[in-house]
């Protein structure tokens, strides 16, 4: 683009990422608490929810107070951010519930393991990316366990639709990550430069890398083979080795 001259990102653009991600573990929250009120009070799965659920609240309010921080003004959840809220509140499905929270935090962990490290980040930023990957190094555990014991109950056509319905959300998410507007701050035009990052190479390159460790657990798990595999393969993220059918 030959004449355009980029401006340093702004902190808008650069949080972008965590307003879709803070609207997401808000939706994940909502999803804990109706497999909480269906889980008998007695068994520890009950318990251990209770727990996530616990520290879910305090990551929502830890980036809120750091967007606040930062000094941006807080904006209203879009509407199909509420609308996944409800839905998750209202669904009725631990593997589907499970298997959404490791797409979010698997995709989360991945980049913010880089960000902890990076010294040209804040400090700020990297100690809170610090906080969360240490403490969502259980709710992975813990998520995966829970995972396994759901699909041994299901078909394998069950297993294979839960797949494919989590390529979809997979490829929802990775497409709102940055809001089209964010692209104005760095003196980009909003629809051209969606468009180009949409069909980069390397981003699915980074899309891939960051996924790579759940997708491969949703093939061990039977969510990503069959007709689930090809379903994860329109959508992008699916590791080479998988994509090749070498597993």
């Amino acid at each position: 683009m030959p004449g355009r001259v980029l401006r340093r990102p702004s902190a808008k653009c650069t949080f972008s990422p965590i307003r879709v991600v803070r609207a997401a573990e808000l939706a994940l929250t909502a999803g804990l608490v109706g497999h909480a009120a269906a889980t008998p009070y007695q068994q520890a799965h009950w318990a251990y929810a209770l727990v996530e659920l616990e520290d879910e609240c305090r990551h929502s309010r830890m980036f809120a107070r750091m967007i606040g921080t930062y000094g941006l003004r807080p904006r209203p959840p879009l509407w199909w951010q509420r609308l996944g809220v409800r839905i998750a509140a209202m669904l009725d499905d631990p593997l589907r519930l499970f298997a959404a929270a490791l797409v979010v935090v698997e995709l989360t962990d991945a980049f913010q393991r880089v960000a902890m490290t990076d010294e040209t980040i804040h400090p700020i930023t990297r100690q809170i990316s610090r906080i969360h990957v240490i403490e969502e190094a259980r709710r992975i555990k813990y998520a995966r366990e829970e995972l396994k014991r759901q699909v041994v109950h299901r078909s394998a056509v069950r297993r294979r639709v839960g797949g494919a319905m989590m390529a979809r959300l997979t490829r929802t998410l990775l497409d709102t990550m940055i809001r089209p507007d964010r692209y104005r701050a760095v003196g980009l035009d909003p629809e051209f430069a969606r468009r180009t990052a949409l069909r980069s190479p390397h981003r699915r390159q980074v899309e891939r890398w960051a996924l790579a460790k759940c997708v491969r657990f949703f093939h061990e798990v039977g969510m990503a083979d069959g007709r689930a595999r090809a379903a994860w393969v329109k959508v992008g993220p699916l590791p080479d080795e998988l994509a090749r059918g070498d597993r």
